[in-house]
């Protein structure tokens, strides 16, 4: 009975269902033990590429385990080389007021002598202790202490954490080189500088000159938060105060030669060079002390050499010990009370000098060198003593510096009222009142922050040579800096940095080297990268990681709107979602419902690394305010993928410049470095010898005895699935066919160049498809073409189709979701993505059928696409603070 009645049910499908049924719960458990196991072996490995080095680990561990001590003050001046600087002129002030006894004051030194020399110095002062730089103890000091006060930056590592109060003062009272952004590679050279002014809560600046520096050469104006305390320079109070007699004997305690009786003549230039890579400049030294001992008189004068720091590590042993240089250790400022003639170059020193009224000359043999390599504020003309660059000029003018005194008198005076205006010995005094006592002189604090701005931050983590990068450049220089303050943030790749360096017109935070985290907050963060915040995340609590690493790079930095644009989202927004009372939008410069059903492939085409699953980024979108399409065409689709998710529409903006520039390059380059006419010249580079090295393509006719005419496709992109590359060279083989005089250029690189030069490794195409690879210069080859042709399955707003228009080539596009975004009237065939639909647009070219001679006003895109952009960021910009309820 039993076997009838299952005969029966699975005749009638019963059983067979009910089987179906029961397995199901079981399936879905497995399913889930497997995902659970995968995650947890994933998990193990995340953040193995992380870059925290020992430095930065060892101060997160005291960051995290130790508390702030409300009593003590930090001192770094250049990276521990000294005590001196505006943070001893500040330390004396608060160590000399009995009202201040209760505070601990750290020093930082990097030399065990020093070290051992200010131990004993200040023995009797329990209060005042000494760390050496690089240490455990330096960092566990820097961690902890309250008060940090220094005249350039912290590691890279630093992050000021909550309730610690940072001043930094600079180290110079004016700038005659550049400075921040305005110096060559200033983007990249200024990354360090820039994340760590913006977490200062006091800058110090002695004059308008100065405060010009930090607002407009690191780009501080119109988002720095802080306080800016133009009040005059504290270690000018040592130069006013200090005696001659102390400086000598401090001289002489140090192994310096030096004559009570003679007068002195100091020279002190600046370093040479780049960071990472400074010319010692040691046997110039010598060599000009020499040619002056020859030519001055020696019984009256005697001349000290004082290197830059940079400098001054790079002597050996002897020449430091040989009582002709004078120590990095000494304080200049006091050194400076008691010179007599100060010769100098592009040195700041001289702007302190002037307090002195004492002559000062400039020795500048490298005018012309130092111009180009580094760039001048200042013409040798507007400097407060006359210039050469002849070492024998500078002895004389020693012999008779009545005359060329009284020649520079106008100039010196006219600089020394802009620069020393401030200076009246009591600079540190007034220093302390504003941040120990909050009682800043009235008229000393500027403001930075302009609150009438939109604070908008573009992030990009890769801007290689891309499409997306030049989205993202055009759309930081094109909002309108009459309503946004803009900064860019980017990664530091190597493959970024020219392009990096095109942002000339808004703030760059470009990601300082390194990170720091703990092994096992980098393998939670990348775990919440590529998996989003599930059950796992949630319990680890990273909200107070992604914080400190979002001040790390950013400081005290508010944005309005926060953009990340990057190709693949991840870290970055859940960062910017826990720590900022701006808004975040997702920038998404593709289909995201054609990209969403690649990451759900289970074998997607092209292969690729899925950085992140389905889940993670839909809460990633879910988190942000809006996630923005580059066309209205996308919406439909794009809400149809994450129902739950606002999507708003804004196309990308284009550099109007980038086209007409880069094609006059790349005619020039075919005029003066072509080998013979029938080649491209494809990139032209120069190596570190002055070798010019071409690379040149083939653009010969293959098929000259046919009596067709040469046509030369081009299409431009990513080489990966959505490009549907595979489809337009099988199309292109069957028209090689009956149009053997045809070649088409596929310029750009990508994930299927392997597979797509398979393809055309056979006979039928005989040569006639060459990849460029990615050119710099990309209009070296679409100058020469006759047809464009774009066959991708989905775009999002294609600037290789805006790009092409600008160069008037007949254009033949695929039907993609946007491609109504990137049409003009009468400006294009519209062809199916098949290989037979891309065959026929071909020959669409042949027959004239493609349209010519259309129109298109880059400047009216741009117009257009600046005004989707500001609906978007005005509609995302939060009220701040909340409406109380």
């Amino acid at each position: 009975m039993v076997a009838l009645i299952v005969r029966r049910g699975v005749e009638k499908g019963l059983v067979r269902m009910d089987l179906s049924a029961a397995r199901a719960p079981v399936r879905k458990l497995f399913a889930r033990l497997r995902n659970a196991r995968r995650r947890a072996a994933f998990f193990v490995t995340a953040g193995a590429d992380d870059s925290s080095g020992h430095d930065a680990r060892q101060w997160v561990r005291y960051y995290r385990s130790i508390k702030r001590n409300p009593h003590v003050v930090l001192y770094q001046t250049h990276s521990g080389s000294a005590m001196s600087c505006n943070p001893y002129a500040i330390f004396r002030e608060l160590l000399d007021d009995p009202k201040f006894a209760h505070l601990e004051h750290v020093w930082v030194l990097d030399s065990v002598t020093e070290l051992a020399r200010r131990r004993a110095e200040y023995a009797h002062r329990p209060n005042v202790r000494f760390v050496r730089f690089k240490t455990d103890e330096y960092r566990k000091a820097l961690a902890t202490a309250t008060y940090l006060i220094q005249n350039a930056v912290f590691p890279a590592y630093f992050t000021k954490r909550p309730g610690q109060v940072y001043v930094n003062s600079w180290h110079s009272a004016g700038a005659v080189k550049r400075m921040g952004f305005d110096a060559p590679r200033g983007n990249l050279v200024s990354r360090n500088v820039l994340r760590d002014l913006m977490m200062a809560d006091y800058l110090i600046s002695p004059n308008a000159l100065t405060t010009r520096m930090y607002a407009d050469s690191y780009r501080l104006r119109g988002l720095y938060g802080g306080c800016l305390l133009q009040l005059g320079y504290p270690r000018n109070d040592t130069l006013l105060t200090a005696s001659r007699a102390q400086v000598i004997d401090d001289l002489r305690s140090r192994g310096v030669e030096i004559d009570p009786q003679k007068k002195i003549v100091l020279y002190a230039p600046t370093w040479r060079g780049t960071i990472g890579n400074v010319r010692a400049g040691t046997d110039e030294l010598e060599k000009f002390r020499n040619a002056l001992h020859e030519r001055i008189d020696t019984d009256e004068y005697q001349v000290l050499v004082k290197p830059h720091t940079f400098h001054y590590n790079r002597l050996t042993d002897e020449q430091k010990q040989s009582g002709r240089y004078v120590p990095r250790h000494v304080n200049a400022n006091a050194l400076l009370a008691a010179v007599d003639i100060l010769v100098s170059d592009y040195s700041s020193i001289f702007f302190d000098f002037m307090l002195t009224d004492r002559p000062i000359l400039f020795y500048v043999p490298d005018l012309a060198d130092y111009t180009a390599e580094r760039g001048l504020y200042f013409t040798p003309d507007e400097l407060p003593g006359p210039v050469t660059d002849d070492a024998a000029t500078i002895a004389e003018w020693i012999n008779d510096l009545g005359a060329v005194s009284h020649d520079c008198a106008e100039r010196y005076a006219r600089l020394k009222a802009m620069v020393c205006a401030g200076d009246d010995g009591h600079a540190a005094k007034r220093t302390v009142d504003a941040v120990f006592r909050g009682e800043a002189p009235e008229g000393a604090i500027v403001r930075l922050d302009d609150p009438g701005l939109t604070k908008v931050l573009i992030h990009a983590a890769e801007l290689d040579d891309h499409g997306d990068t030049e989205a993202v450049l055009a759309l930081a220089a094109g909002l309108d800096p009459a309503h946004y303050d803009v900064s860019v943030a980017c990664g530091e790749a190597k493959a970024s940095r020219a392009n990096i360096e095109r942002l000339t017109t808004v703030r760059v935070f470009v990601r300082a080297a390194g990170s720091a985290l703990l092994p096992n907050e980098a393998r939670a963060l990348g775990y919440l990268s590529r998996h989003g915040p599930d059950v796992l995340v949630r319990r680890m609590n990273l909200q107070p990681v992604l914080e400190r690493e979002w001040r790390r790079r950013f400081g005290d930095a508010q944005f309005d709107v926060i953009v990340d644009a990057s190709r693949r989202p991840g870290l970055f927004a859940w960062m910017a979602r826990q720590n900022t009372q701006g808004a975040l939008l997702i920038s998404r410069p593709t289909d995201v419902a054609a990209e969403l059903d690649w990451l759900t492939a289970a074998k997607p085409a092209g292969g690729g690394d899925r950085s992140l699953t389905r889940g993670a980024l839909t809460a990633l979108y879910r988190a942000a305010d809006a996630v923005v399409v580059p066309s209205s065409h996308l919406l439909t689709r794009a809400r149809a993928a994450f129902p739950t998710v606002t999507f708003v529409a804004a196309e990308a903006m284009i550099d109007p410049d980038r086209v007409p520039s880069l094609l006059n390059q790349a005619r020039a380059w075919r005029d003066e470095w072509r080998v013979r006419p029938s080649l491209i010249v494809a990139d032209v580079s120069v190596d570190a010898n002055a070798t010019v090295h071409t690379a040149q393509l083939n653009d010969s006719a293959p098929a000259p005895d046919s009596g067709e005419p040469y046509r030369r496709f081009v299409t431009m992109g990513e080489l990966s699935p959505q490009q549907n590359l595979v489809e337009l060279i099988a199309a292109f083989a069957d028209f090689v066919g009956q149009h053997p005089n045809s070649r088409l250029f596929v310029v750009g690189g990508g994930p299927m160049l392997a597979e797509l030069r398979q393809l055309t490794a056979g006979p039928e195409l005989g040569g006639r498809v060459c990849f460029t690879g990615q050119l710099r210069n990309p209009f070296t080859v679409l100058d020469q073409a006759d047809c464009f042709v774009l066959p991708s399955t989905h775009e999002g707003y294609s600037l290789a189709v805006a790009e092409a228009r600008q160069l008037g080539l007949p254009i033949v596009l695929a039907r993609f979701a946007s491609a109504p975004s990137v049409m003009v009237p009468e400006g294009q065939y519209l062809t199916g993505f098949t290989a037979a639909e891309l065959f026929d647009g071909l020959q669409a070219f042949v027959a004239g059928r493609v349209p010519t001679g259309y129109s298109f006003d880059v400047k009216a895109h741009n117009a257009s696409a600046a005004q989707q952009w500001n609906v978007v960021l005005a509609q995302s910009k939060r009220e701040w603070p909340p409406p109380s309820n």
